[in-house]
């Protein structure tokens, strides 16, 4: 999130480059951190949209784009060293959960020349994980699914109140700011409303790690509410 942020806000070729690496690293860290794909591209998106009809910038944004993702390939393939062995017990376990066993194996092979497969298969993992969710607890409840609410009260009470405060005053002034017509704060808000409507949703409560991305999503939005001051 800092990363992406950061190239928005002053693109250039080095942080381009970090952006491909965390990216990486987070998803090498996590599986379940593929969520911060569709964040991240939300940011090369709009400067995209941005640019249209400036063929220049386009053709820099494109360049800095290659450049990330040549980056986030490699460092995958660097941390599997480069093996890339067949799925034979993996392909039978597809074999025997999946809706449609074919359509996955098809889809990592046809990916496997950018990434493991035994990468691609672990993100499949996940998504099938999810889909099907495990047992959890919230506020006396228990249950397989996980609650949308989840995520919203585990933040509230793991975080110290005058943080929580501090952020909820960020983000409200934020939106106050946006709507009179200062869009300079989308970048802080809308990565951060992309994953909390991603992480609510999902089938499984969210982990640790999304409630520090939250946290950093948080951090961004009371920065640039100060910034805008």
């Amino acid at each position: 999130m800092i990363s992406a942020t950061s190239s928005y806000e002053r693109p250039s070729i080095s942080r381009a480059l970090v952006v491909g690496l965390v990216t990486a690293l987070a998803l090498l860290t996590k599986f379940s951190m593929i969520i911060l794909l569709p964040v991240v591209g939300a940011f090369f998106i709009v400067r995209l949209w941005r640019t249209r009809g400036n063929s220049k910038a386009r053709g820099s944004l494109a360049g800095q784009l290659s450049l990330a993702s040549l980056v986030f390939v490699l460092t995958i393939q660097t941390v599997y060293a480069f093996r890339n062995p067949p799925l034979e017990p993996e392909a039978k376990w597809i074999q025997s959960v999946s809706r449609y066993p074919a359509v996955v194996e098809r889809t990592i092979e046809t990916l496997s020349p950018l990434f493991p497969r035994d990468f691609l298969f672990g993100i499949y993992v996940v998504t099938m994980h999810n889909s099907g969710g495990h047992s959890a607890s919230v506020l006396g409840n228990y249950d397989y699914r996980g609650w949308w609410y989840y995520f919203p009260v585990a933040f509230a009470l793991k975080t110290f109140i005058p943080f929580l405060l501090l952020s909820v005053t960020a983000i409200v002034w934020s939106l106050w700011r946006i709507t009179h017509g200062d869009r300079s704060l989308w970048y802080a808000l809308i990565p951060l409303t992309l994953y909390s409507a991603m992480a609510m949703t999902s089938g499984n409560a969210p982990s640790i790690a999304a409630i520090v991305v939250m946290r950093i999503g948080r951090n961004r939005a009371r920065q640039a509410s100060w910034m805008a001051c």
